[in-house]
Order: C-alpha cells, then sequence, then structure tokens
C-alpha cells in the first residue's frame, strides 16, 4: 500500500480503501477512463466530488449512486445547474428540522427499522404509504447493505425519484442496543441517517455530504451520547460550520 493510501485509510472513516475514499486516479481506474478526463469532468461539475487543499476525492457510495442515476437518465436543467454548482452544499440540520430525529429505536429487523424510520415522513406529509418506500429501501438493501461500518448506515432508495416524496428530508435514528444490519466490518448498527430526496442530485449531495461529517471520530460519538432531538442538531449545524467539513 502506497502512503497515500495509507494516510487515506487512517484519516477517513470507512473500514476499507476499497469501499471508501477514492483518488483522481484511483477513480479514473475504476471509471477505466483516463485521469485528465475525471479531473477536466469534475472541474466542470459533471462528477460529484469533494475538494481536500488542491487535491479531489471521491466517495465510493456517492460515485455508484452517481453512475446509476446517469445510467437510468439524463438530468433535467434544474438539475444540471446545480451539478455544475460544485460549491453547493446541502444544510443537513434543515433537512432534519422539525421531528426528524429517533434516539430510543427498537431493535428490529432491517423492514422493521425502516418501518420506524420512515413514521416521520408519514407524519409530516412527505410521503404517503408507507409501504412502497419501505420496499424500495429493502430494495436496495438486497444489492449490497447500507451499513458502511464503524456501527453507521445509511439506508435509502436506489431510485429516489420512484418515492415521489413532497420534499427532501432526512431521518436521524438511534437504536442503542445496535442491531444486525450485515455491516462491512460486522459491527451491529446503532445509527441510522435515513435519506428521502426529491431527485438523484439532492440525494448525491446529501450522500457526500454525511460521508464528509461521519467521517469524524468524535462527531459520530457525540451523535451517540446525545440526549435530545436539540442536541442532535446542535451538533450538526456546529459540525456544518467546520470548514474541514465542507
Amino acid at each position: 500500500m502506497s502512503k497515500e493510501q495509507q494516510r487515506t485509510t487512517r484519516t477517513y472513516w470507512w473500514y476499507d480503501m476499497n469501499d471508501g475514499i477514492m483518488t483522481s486516479a484511483e477513480l479514473a481506474d475504476y471509471l477505466r477512463i483516463a485521469e485528465k478526463s475525471v479531473l477536466r469532468m469534475v472541474n466542470k461539475g459533471e462528477i460529484p466530488g469533494l475538494k481536500v487543499g488542491n487535491q479531489w476525492r471521491f466517495p465510493k457510495v456517492v460515485i455508484d449512486s452517481w453512475m446509476a442515476s446517469r445510467m437510468r437518465s439524463a438530468p433535467d436543467e434544474a438539475m444540471s445547474e446545480l451539478m455544475r454548482k460544485t460549491d453547493v452544499q446541502v444544510p443537513l440540520s434543515r433537512l432534519m428540522y422539525p421531528g426528524k430525529v429517533l434516539l430510543d429505536m427498537t431493535p428490529a429487523d432491517k423492514p422493521g427499522i425502516f418501518r420506524q424510520l420512515v413514521q416521520p415522513l408519514v407524519q409530516d406529509r412527505i410521503i404517503g404509504d408507507p409501504e412502497p418506500f419501505i420496499i424500495r429501501l429493502q430494495e436496495r438493501e438486497n444489492m449490497v447493505s447500507t451499513a458502511v461500518g464503524r456501527g453507521i448506515a445509511l439506508p435509502h432508495p436506489r431510485h429516489p425519484g420512484d418515492v415521489h416524496a413532497t420534499r427532501s428530508s432526512v431521518v436521524f435514528g438511534r437504536c442503542p442496543q445496535g442491531v444486525d444490519f450485515d455491516a462491512p466490518d460486522g459491527r451491529p448498527v446503532t445509527l441510522f441517517f435515513l435519506i428521502c430526496a426529491t431527485g438523484d442530485v439532492v440525494h448525491l449531495r446529501i450522500m457526500s455530504r454525511l460521508a464528509w461529517m461521519l467521517r469524524d471520530v468524535a462527531f459520530v460519538e457525540q451523535l451517540g451520547s446525545v440526549v435530545s432531538e436539540a442536541d442532535v442538531l446542535t451538533a450538526i449545524m456546529r459540525k456544518e460550520t467546520d470548514p474541514l467539513s465542507r
């Protein structure tokens, strides 16, 4: 392993470099295109990425979702405009307020966890019948677990547009006892971020934002010990103002 790979493996929260952060060279190899093509596309906003210092980094989960959306359909004019604005950040605290925090979830199987997480969306009329959404979540889960290691999972549908949500939202759930979610590191999941987006680009922005916030071990530990919805939102708002998480 190169020094760069060793540094990235230590720094970021994914359990495995191959399933975590990619450099531009690694992304080029992953996409089977030239590295200069990757850099040209990301600078034009055609590939989602995050800049650290003067170098680009690419969360693999975001790239996989981006590729799925590209294969599915071309973005409309509004989505294209957002994609070009590479500095746009999604304010997670606004997407989670109010009532999108569950601190004492009951241990259950995956469908049972999904049913608990979607209830705030139903109550806020963001979705109607929860069952189609739960089916979409399970379909995505059947492809590969949305658990990412270190006790964290990011449940989301494969195609955000299929959910027909009235607006984008994120539900934070905590199950102190932990549940088996087929995590890559084998650890039970205690922290859930359910992602409900109105379209592919917003979905990618949320995924990317979460990925870079959750790399912070201290922040994750704080989410595991907060005692109220206000504490969760305060922690997230403070983290969002951290320039290292942008």
